[in-house]
């Protein structure tokens, strides 16, 4: 699999310089390429099956903190059920999330755009710390139950945000959107 890195880059006298190099308030390591090497980090832990792994690469789960989501489920968009939607709020969450992830192998299906910056949420309870944001986040996974759903593939997008210089991520939605 290649991966392709788009940068948000400006225009400076000269040529252009990735935007992380123009916010001298990002720590050091603070880049595109480190956010797609979590994104792949973590692509991969989601199919581990082990919660831990995931709990690893994620902000700890907290009541009414928009983290990790998957919506809608693997189990209810491979079944054609009406969405129900995975919110890790909670470790009993969070192993909800994996089971339903558990055995699929996920990968990034189109080249991602990473922005490194600040104040890059919103809303209440937003994190405005260094990080970079990851959209739109088309990604795709197979395995066993897809087949046997009779799809090669589904395929999804999402959105990320990974803080610096931890490397956690503080917000990743995932949504499938269709079959191949």
């Amino acid at each position: 699999m290649a991966i392709v890195l788009i940068c948000g880059c400006q225009s400076m006298s000269g040529g252009s310089s990735p935007r992380s190099s123009l916010l001298p308030s990002l720590p050091a390591g603070c880049t595109a390429n480190f956010a797609v090497a979590q994104m792949n980090r973590l692509l991969a832990a989601l199919g581990s099956g082990n919660p831990d792994t995931v709990a690893a690469l994620i902000v700890p789960p907290a009541p009414h903190q928009d983290g990790l989501e998957l919506t809608s489920s693997i189990s209810d968009f491979l079944a054609s059920r009406p969405a129900a939607d995975l919110h890790v709020h909670e470790r009993a969450d969070l192993e909800l999330l994996v089971a339903d992830t558990k055995g699929l192998y996920f990968d990034l299906d189109a080249p991602l755009s990473a922005n490194p910056g600040v104040d890059l949420q919103s809303g209440p309870g937003a994190y405005t710390g260094p990080g970079v944001s990851m959209g739109p986040v088309l990604w795709r996974a197979s395995g066993g139950r897809v087949t046997a759903a009779g799809h090669h593939f589904i395929k999804g997008g999402g959105k990320a945000l990974v803080q610096c210089p931890s490397g956690l991520f503080v917000r990743a939605l995932f949504s499938p959107t269709s079959f191949d």
